[in-house]
């Protein structure tokens, strides 16, 4: 591998550029798309004029991060996971170089058809999750901004793919420092203090909230103690929309009674 370097660089914080030469192919990275809670992501041109992002991990960030997740995009490659080409260390900080997969869900605004388009994303949101969870592996952190999905000229929704694959994790593993629950609208049983362990529920329950605000067409914020109060699950059957009807087993209190992403996405279809 040769060594990296920059080229040039443009200090404007507003549009920072880098050029990085990687194994004899350049990379321009551009503007700034997006951020995460410990890294950001920016736009990316390869010499091919290929249009791929570039997820930077913040300065002093423990390498053990991005490299895991380097691993893990590697290991998980499939159709409904964002395709992975390179990862490397500059300057203290890990840079992943993926496709440009579009824009989060959460981004696009659904008039019409919002149970279509929530069964055309659960098609491949749970494929996802099944890879993972029958090697044993959760993702931890399912929310509309880690769903991507492309539009094309004339509206239609492409690909949908799933990233941020930073805390994917077996189960059982205890190599790495115990992973956070995503932050948004965590599922009844992260709610308690005494729960320590992560199971392939939590996915479940976050891809069923994912789902039912495709369909319903609107941001959903429910409280900690809506959460608790089975609030999610008790609308889900209550809704005159059958689709959003058949996510509420998804959204039961008790994770013993979730279905698998298989399971799910039967009753769906």
């Amino acid at each position: 591998m040769r060594s990296k370097k920059v080229i040039a660089e443009d200090m404007n914080r507003l549009a920072p550029i880098r050029q990085i030469e990687i194994s004899g192919v350049r990379y321009y990275i551009g503007h700034q798309i997006g951020r995460g809670a410990f890294s950001r992501v920016h736009l990316v041109k390869d010499e091919a004029g290929r249009s791929l992002v570039a997820k930077i991990y913040s300065p002093g960030s423990d390498p053990v991060i991005w490299k895991h997740e380097a691993k893990m995009l590697r290991k998980f490659a499939s159709p409904w996971i964002v395709p992975f080409h390179i990862g490397f260390e500059y300057q203290n900080q890990g840079y992943l170089l993926m496709d440009h997969a579009g824009a989060p869900i959460s981004r696009y605004v659904f008039s019409i058809d919002g149970k279509k388009i929530a069964k055309h994303v659960a098609r491949y949101l749970l494929a996802a999750l099944h890879l993972f969870h029958s090697n044993g592996y959760v993702h931890n952190d399912v929310n509309p901004q880690n769903v991507l999905a492309k539009m094309s000229s004339d509206h239609t929704l492409g690909e949908v793919r799933l990233i941020d694959l930073a805390f994917l994790r077996a189960a059982k593993d205890a190599t790495l420092r115990p992973a956070p629950v995503a932050l948004w609208m965590p599922p009844p049983e992260c709610l308690e203090s005494s729960s320590r362990e992560i199971t392939s529920a939590i996915d479940i329950y976050h891809a069923a909230l994912v789902l039912m605000q495709i369909a319903l067409g609107k941001a959903l914020n429910y409280e900690p103690s809506e959460i608790g109060a089975n609030k999610p699950a008790l609308e889900a059957s209550l809704s005159s929309n059958n689709f959003i009807n058949k996510l509420s087993p998804a959204l039961s209190r008790d994770p013993r009674d979730r279905p698998t992403a298989a399971e799910l996405w039967r009753h769906l279809s």
